[in-house]
């Protein structure tokens, strides 16, 4: 089953993780100032954020900023 990443998808450090080579939030290439999990999602041998490599599809929507309503000063 696909799921849909971008460049904004928090990764993960793997810490403590048997997951983590197959696991595309620890195997993404990271960029400036970029989000990680913590502390370490894995519970058990278990992690509810687990993304397959081979699953991950990634998204146009990597640069763009959502604004809310009010955001605006105008």
């Amino acid at each position: 089953m696909a799921t849909l990443v971008d460049r904004n998808t928090p990764l993960c450090r793997g810490e403590n993780c048997n997951l983590r080579d197959d696991c595309y939030r620890y195997r993404a290439e990271p960029r400036h100032l970029q989000e990680y999990l913590t502390p370490s999602p894995v519970k058990d041998g278990n992690c509810d954020y687990f993304i397959r490599n081979k699953d991950a599809v990634m998204t146009n929507w990597d640069d763009t900023l959502f604004l809310r309503r009010g955001d605006f000063n105008d």
